[in-house]
């Protein structure tokens, strides 16, 4: 049958078993340099090494590492892991996620966010799958990692209501941002009232009648209705054709051709010569 060990202590006392490499008596710390010892009276079960504790599990069920408890108490039914150094006023908290890759593309290591209301815990791609969200960052090689110089691609994966897990963004290895859905939509403001939008193989849809603004506040583009749009120079609005200013408005109104023909008509035959 089944066998076991109990150690019994009093509901306010400890439960303990250490780890000595020298028996010295209290004195020596090598008596006490691993243990894993049960405090009854917080219901915590806590674990040390080289006489130190280095982490806990708390009686919700909480990992505290480096720390005696969760830092932050704002949500006490969810189960936490912390990681908090504790060793120095300038130190910090690591999560390491790790892998030995060689392959391009190839998992470096992924946080998963899960509902386990949903129903499928084998795969990400149906619509009822329990992972609902997702970071993670693959290797970048060309070379099966020979130069031991491999770099990473961080991903960001999100899951639609009735919809599969699927890659929204990207951080490559060189830093840049791409958005990978179409139709996707940067928000600013706190109702989302500017929205920069971008629309498959035509571009990018700034929907707001509000002001775009360059260089300070006094230029600008406005499009305050869907039949009017404003430029605004604070001093000259100029315009460029192959690096070369050709024409200008200028802070009185004038207008400067600064090169090439005045063309009239729809065709264009009738022209002036800038002198």
């Amino acid at each position: 049958g089944s066998n076991g060990m109990t150690i019994f202590s009093e509901n306010n006392s400890q439960g303990t078993i250490f780890f000595a490499d020298s028996l010295g008596g209290d004195s020596d710390g090598g008596t006490y340099d691993g243990y894993i010892i049960y405090d009854h009276d917080v219901r915590a079960l806590r674990f040390g090494t080289v006489g130190t504790e280095r982490f806990r599990i708390t009686q919700n069920g909480d990992v505290a590492i480096g720390t005696t408890d969760s830092l932050m108490s704002y949500d006490s039914n969810s189960t936490k892991l912390t990681v908090y150094d504790s060793t120095g006023s300038a130190q910090s908290g690591y999560l390491e996620l790790g892998a030995n890759a060689t392959t391009n593309g190839y998992n470096a290591g992924a946080i998963q966010f899960i509902n386990n209301n949903n129903a499928d815990a084998t795969d990400t791609d149906p619509a009822d799958t329990k992972c609902v969200g997702q970071i993670r960052t693959t290797i970048v090689t060309s070379d099966s990692n020979s130069g031991d110089d491999s770099g990473g691609t961080m991903e960001f994966w999100t899951k639609p209501e009735a919809g599969g897990l699927a890659k929204r963004m990207n951080i490559d290895s060189s830093g840049n941002v791409a958005i990978l859905t179409d139709g996707a939509a940067l928000k600013f403001g706190a109702n989302s009232e500017v929205t920069l939008t971008h629309e498959h193989n035509q571009g990018l849809k700034l929907n707001s009648s509000y002001l775009l603004y360059f260089n300070g506040t006094n230029n600008w583009i406005h499009g305050p209705t869907a039949n009017e749009l404003t430029l605004n120079g604070n001093q000259t609005i100029s315009f460029d054709i192959g690096g070369t200013q050709k024409q200008q408005f200028d802070s009185s109104g004038n207008v400067k051709i600064l090169t090439g023909n005045l063309q009239f008509g729809a065709s264009g035959s009738e022209t002036g010569q800038i002198e």
